[in-house]
């Protein structure tokens, strides 16, 4: 069955029931694939919001896709979808410059690799409101220096893709971009060094939780002490700490492992965000004596702390 694309309006797509006669399953071409309950194709006050929210509504439907997952719609959670954590909002490009290097990011294999985009169909990979803004973004990222633009399009037409050019843009990472990646500069991995204590479950979960919520990967090897040697696993940790952008550290308990990670993210030149919990009363060490540690008390005092220092330090770099 043809017909519109309920989010970007795109014509010819594939519309179906998605397991329920309240649900209808859509591919686009432009969005991906997504589920919508009908009352919200249907209803008039819905569509308004999805008509005024599409162009985010697209971006997390083709950001599932991508990951092999499914963007669910309905009358009730539209507002939820758009406010979360890591959407852009209107007129933060720098947000929307970022998930179009995460995507290109994720593309390159090999330094000067060419990505073909198309600003017809591709502008959701930005949350772009359509192809104009999407092809402003690019020209900026372009004369920023973080982008380079390929001129021989007719070699990429050869792998069979037919059409006007006007709107085909074959871009790779500048060599500063390129060189940032190796560096963990463009990661969205944080490593959490912390006690590995079973009593410290609570705490190592608020900081997962705070990682997840400003829209990093939290990587933590809690729960996985006793199924490898300790040098493997301060391997892995070194590998891990390499490849973060961030490393949380939290100095409670005063462990050498922990002072370990911690000098060696230092040594990498990471960024770090020290954290204690306030009710330890061991003496600090020394070799932690010359940073700020933001003390919490509490889980949710933890995570609420960790999810602000990533936050900001994220809006701080884009500005």
């Amino acid at each position: 069955m043809s017909d519109k694309c309920p989010l970007c309006g795109l014509e010819s797509i594939e519309k179906s029931e998605a397991g329920s006669s309240k649900m209808s399953g859509i591919k686009c071409k432009r969005c991906g694939i997504y589920k919508i309950s009908n009352t919200a194709i249907n209803d008039s006050d819905i569509r308004g919001d999805i008509k005024k929210y599409s162009h985010i509504l697209s971006g997390l439907a083709w950001e599932k896709t991508a990951n092999d997952e499914r963007l669910e719609i309905t009358s009730h959670n539209i507002q939820s979808l758009v406010g979360a954590s890591g959407v852009p909002r209107d007129g933060d490009i720098s947000s929307k410059i970022t998930k179009l290097l995460d995507y290109l990011i994720s593309r390159t294999t090999y330094f000067g690799e060419g990505i073909l985009l198309n600003s017809i169909f591709d502008y959701p990979i930005a949350f772009a409101h359509n192809r104009e803004e999407f092809e402003r973004i690019i020209i900026s990222m372009i004369q920023d220096g973080i982008l380079e633009k390929h001129t021989e399009i007719q070699d990429y037409l050869k792998r069979g893709l037919t059409g006007p050019t006007k709107n085909i843009w074959i871009l790779s990472l500048a060599l500063k971009t390129f060189t940032g990646i190796s560096k963990g500069q463009f990661s969205k991995k944080v490593f959490i060094a912390c006690h590995l204590d079973k009593a410290r479950k609570e705490p190592i979960e608020a900081i997962i939780k705070g990682v997840e919520n400003a829209g990093f990967l939290p990587i933590c090897f809690f729960g996985v002490e006793g199924e490898d040697s300790d040098e493997r696993i301060m391997d892995r940790a070194m590998n891990e700490i390499e490849q973060s952008q961030f490393v949380v550290i939290d100095t409670s308990g005063n462990r050498p492992s922990v002072a370990f990670e911690a000098g060696y993210a230092l040594a990498l030149g990471k960024r770090l965000i020290f954290v204690r919990d306030a009710t330890d009363t061991a003496k600090r060490e020394f070799y932690s004596g010359h940073y700020h540690i933001s003390s919490y008390n509490g889980a949710e005092d933890l995570r609420a702390l960790i999810q602000a220092k990533l936050l900001l330090r994220s809006k701080a770099d884009k500005n």
